[in-house]
């Protein structure tokens, strides 16, 4: 499976318009690309598994990150590309300390992101949004691009990140 691994290095220059900011340093970073196919799920499964591994992510904390992640990923195979496997999602984790950030970042159509109303379970259209809100810690949407949207899913771990003696990091 094609990935990139970055300890302990500034931020891609890519990432200049994504938290946190430029420059900042980041334990670890992983890139990978897929293709705007349903079938990618259990490939982004599979590369998001690394997490527990890499952040020591508390399994109840994989799990919501990976469904929230999943649930972007299918949103924008649906909205964005219209179900036309032909359409590239770029996908970049980054571990800073507690925090876990997934950007999400598609090429096609612009996705609206849900609306202010946080407290209203919406019908329909905008639920997977709603659940991927919910799933998360903090969610942005990155509709200023040329093209396409970027979808930031943020998760901060319930445990200090630390290494494999225990010590944190």
């Amino acid at each position: 499976m094609p990935r990139t691994l970055t300890r302990a290095k500034p931020l891609p220059q890519p990432l200049r318009t994504f938290s946190p900011q430029p420059g900042g340093l980041v334990d670890v970073a992983l890139k990978t690309d897929l293709t705007s196919s349903y079938r990618e799920i259990p490939r982004l499964r599979e590369w998001l598994g690394h997490l527990a591994e890499i952040a020591d992510m508390a399994p109840a904390d994989l799990f919501e990150f990976r469904l929230a992640a999943i649930e972007t990923f299918m949103h924008m195979v649906e909205h964005a590309y219209q179900g036309d496997e032909r359409g590239l999602i770029k996908a970049t984790l980054l571990v800073r300390g507690p925090e876990v950030r997934l950007v999400l970042r598609d090429y096609g159509q612009k996705i609206v992101p849900l609306s202010e109303e946080r407290n209203r379970v919406p019908g329909g259209r905008g639920a997977d949004l709603f659940l991927i809100q919910r799933l998360a810690d903090e969610v942005k949407f990155h509709t200023s691009l040329p093209r396409g949207t970027a979808v930031e899913i943020m998760k901060r771990l319930d445990r200090p990140h630390t290494d494999r003696a225990g010590r944190p990091r």
